[in-house]
């Protein structure tokens, strides 16, 4: 670098001698055009979205979406910690037996001031299923177990409490969003021995 100024200031003060109109910022400007790097990674950027196992659902204000699903083509988690911590907050530990079975994964994108209602309905009135689903930036494609943190996390699951208005086998969670939109991750699932068919019901309020 010392010499690389040293070599600008000499041709400088030389063409100055010439009286040659000199515009030193363009000097420097072709000098630390040229020593840059061509592998430099600040010239990189990634392209981020989600991975070949999280199926896009596409979803608009005022609309519902239903769309048929199994566990053909589910990823297994056996790491739930994520769920549990203080930053994501989904389901407590104490209910990761409901959450062991392979995991079906679902994206959507929640535009600002907009209200979101995920049902699960198991084609099999006995099938005992899991749902959960969280937000987090419009740049971000995390999905379990590589997930640190959410704005919001929300899980549905067999506790045998009586809903008004839901059968007892169906699975629903709500999610807000406020000024900023979000990109929604859904997951279905249950416990070890989960498999069966079910409609998944999307409502963009």
């Amino acid at each position: 670098m010392k010499k690389s100024l040293a070599l600008v200031v000499t041709s400088f003060l030389m063409l100055t001698a010439c009286d040659t109109p000199v515009n030193l910022a363009k000097v420097l400007e072709g000098t630390n055009s040229s020593s840059s790097g061509s592998g430099s990674s600040s010239s990189v950027t990634a392209t981020k979205t989600w991975p070949s196992t999280v199926k896009k659902i596409d979803v608009k204000t005022k609309q519902t979406v239903s769309v048929q699903g199994n566990f053909d083509n589910s990823v297994e988690v056996s790491d739930l910690s994520w769920a549990s911590s203080s930053s994501m907050a989904c389901f407590p530990a104490t209910q990761n037996s409901k959450f062991r079975g392979y995991h079906a994964f679902y994206s959507v994108e929640m535009p600002a001031r907009t209200e979101m209602v995920i049902r699960v309905i198991p084609k099999d009135s006995s099938a005992n299923m899991s749902l959960y689903a969280y937000q987090i930036g419009t740049t971000r494609f995390d999905i379990p177990p590589q997930v640190a943190s959410a704005v919001s996390c929300e899980a549905s699951f067999q506790d045998n409490v009586a809903r008004v208005g839901q059968p007892g086998f169906h699975r629903v969670v709500t999610l807000n969003s406020t000024t900023n939109p979000y990109n929604v991750l859904i997951g279905v699932t249950g416990p070890a021995d989960v498999d069966g068919e079910y409609t998944l019901e999307i409502e963009l309020k």
